[in-house]
């Protein structure tokens, strides 16, 4: 007589399993919003460097042009004009633009008192400025 071998989940390693995607999903719910945040800061910078009026733009009116695009996609990260401190622009040695420099961090809650930090940092060059 031939005897078939069961196969199939038992209930314990059902339990394993859901708990191991249940901790998987717990932290892309929490890791996706920092860098959807991230995505949508370079979103911002990408629309600054496409604007054409660019090279007549000095750093505060960069940083206005930024807080409207932050606005728009619900950045609230610098809602109390941080942005002073994470934007940056200097000119470039021997007049050939300026470079822009986004540093800041991103903090969002992980498990109970432990957090998730991320460190932005993005270059970019810029035109020199233009007044015409």
């Amino acid at each position: 007589m031939y005897h078939k071998k069961q196969s199939g989940l038992t209930l314990g390693d059902m339990l394993t399993w859901c708990i191991i995607l249940g901790t998987a999903a717990l932290g892309v719910m929490r890791v996706f919003p920092i860098y959807n945040q991230k995505l949508k800061v370079d979103a911002s910078i990408n629309s600054i460097l496409e604007n054409p009026e660019l090279n007549t733009m000095n750093q505060r009116e960069i940083a206005a042009a930024m807080m409207r695009n932050f606005s728009v996609q619900d950045v609230d990260v610098f809602d109390g004009g941080g942005i002073k401190d994470a934007l940056n622009i200097t000119p470039i040695k021997g007049g050939k633009g300026r470079l822009l420099t986004m540093q800041y961090e991103i903090r969002g809650p992980l498990f109970g008192k432990f957090e998730l930090a991320y460190q932005y940092y993005r270059e970019a060059t810029l035109p020199s400025l233009d007044y015409q």
